[in-house]
This record gives C-alpha cells, structure tokens and sequence, in this order.
C-alpha cells in the first residue's frame, strides 16, 4: 500500500510485507475442519450502549425542528409535528393506523379528539424522551391517552401513581378495641 493510501486508511495498520507460509495440504484441511476459524476470520460484536439514548435525542431534535416530519397530530388548535415511524414504533394504535388501508394513514394531518392538547403534547414529549412528569392533575388524563393509544408503559406507571396516592390518602385504621 502506498503512504498516500495510508494515509487516506487512518484506520488501517501499515501493512509490512510478510513471508509466504505454506498452507495446510488438502487432507489437513479436511482433517482441521471443525476447529475455530483463524484470528483473522473471527468475529467480535461491539455494542454501543449509548447508541439508543443518542438516536431518541436525534429524533427529538429532528422533531423540534420540524426536520423531516411526516404527519401533524392536531388538537384544540395546537399542532404537534411529528414521524410516523416513531409514533408507530411506540403506539400500536398508530402502527394499525399508519399501516392500514384507510384515508387516514395517508392524511399529512391527522385531527385528534377525545384528548386535551396538553395531554398529546405530554404524550409525543414521552415517545420522543421516554420521560413524562405524572402529578394528580393530569395522571386520569395520560392514563386515558396511554389506554387510546396503547402505551402500556405510561399506563403502568400512571396506574402505580394513583395506587400510590390512594394509599397516602388513605385514613389511617385503629383497630377496635373491647372495653
């Protein structure tokens, strides 16, 4: 290889010139055959474990910026852009929707009811963050919007919230006493 192609190959160990190694003659291949494949044949997986936080924020920020959206979700007046991919690959109710054969899995705008706005806002934040803020005042909303659209995960954890909270509200309990 010349400096020039290594240069432009950062990657690439400089090759120095090897001695020819005779090979194992074709019985000793047959023979060898079900040994492991030399060094240079093996595999080795590498695995970024960053990669899927780093690919979520990727998406967010494509979607802050209105950068590659494909369908508007719309309530109450507010539009909330977004990726069809995205939606569909956290909400079965979108993947039917998307993939079906109807007027609506083509439409650029999509008219959502039956929600607040600020409930699908809090619901697109969780498909493109993971994270949503569950309080008393809009965990019955999230709960009915993560039911619509099949999101078990805010369901659950909207579920945990209220039982959490129904025990803390909870009066105490004496036991009775005789006298």
């Amino acid at each position: 290889m010349s400096e020039e192609q290594q240069a432009n190959n950062i990657c690439a160990p400089p090759v120095e010139p090897q001695e020819a190694v005779p090979g194992p003659s074709r019985e000793e291949e047959e023979e060898d055959s079900s040994s492991d494949p030399p060094p240079s044949l093996q595999t080795k997986m590498f695995q970024d474990w960053d990669h899927p936080e780093k690919v979520l924020e990727g998406l967010n920020r494509l979607r802050l910026s209105n950068t590659l959206c494909d369908v508007i979700l719309c309530c109450e007046g507010q539009d909330f852009s977004c990726h069809r991919a995205v939606l569909a690959s956290v909400s079965s109710y979108f993947e039917d929707l998307f993939t079906s054969d109807t007027v609506e899995s083509t439409q650029e705008r999509l008219t959502i009811s039956g929600l607040e706005a600020q409930t699908i806002g809090m619901m697109v934040n969780y498909v493109y963050t993971s994270g949503v803020s569950l309080s008393t005042d809009n965990v019955q909303a999230l709960l009915a919007a993560s039911t619509l659209w099949n999101v078990t995960a805010v369901g659950k954890a909207c579920c945990d919230s209220m039982e959490k909270e129904m025990l803390l509200e909870r009066p105490a309990v004496t036991p009775w006493r005789r006298r």
